[in-house]
C-alpha cells in the first residue's frame, strides 16, 4: 500500500482514524467527525490535544497500524538541512545502568 496525504479538499470517512498536520500546529493522530450543530466549519478533527477544524489542517492521511511506522512526511513540511561530514552521520549510544538505577 503506497501512504499518501491528502488534502483537506477531500475529507476522511465520518469517525475515520486518521493521521492531520497543520503547518502551524504540527502532525497527530486521531479522528475526523462532521459535526453539523457545529457554528462555522462543522469538518472537525479530534486528537488527544483538542480539536481543530480542517480550515487549520492542510493535509492527511488514513491510519493504518500494520504501517504506523512507515509516515512520509506531509507535502508542505519545512525543514532546515544541515550538511554533515560523513563521519558525523551516524551515531553510536551505549547504555550502563548502576546500582542506583536498578528497581527492586
Amino acid at each position: 500500500m503506497t501512504r499518501r496525504w491528502y488534502s483537506t479538499n477531500t475529507l476522511p470517512l465520518d469517525n475515520q482514524k486518521v493521521y492531520y498536520f497543520s503547518k502551524n500546529l504540527g502532525m497527530f493522530r486521531g479522528r475526523y467527525y462532521y459535526d453539523p450543530e457545529t457554528v462555522g466549519n462543522p469538518n472537525k478533527f479530534h486528537s488527544d490535544y483538542g480539536i481543530v477544524d480542517s480550515d487549520d489542517i492542510s493535509h492527511w492521511m488514513p491510519y493504518v497500524r500494520e504501517e504506523k511506522n512507515k509516515i512520509p512526511l506531509p507535502p508542505d513540511y519545512e525543514t532546515d538541512f544541515i550538511e554533515l561530514d560523513n563521519n558525523q552521520q551516524t551515531f553510536t549510544f551505549s547504555y550502563t545502568t548502576t546500582a542506583g538505577d536498578l528497581i527492586p
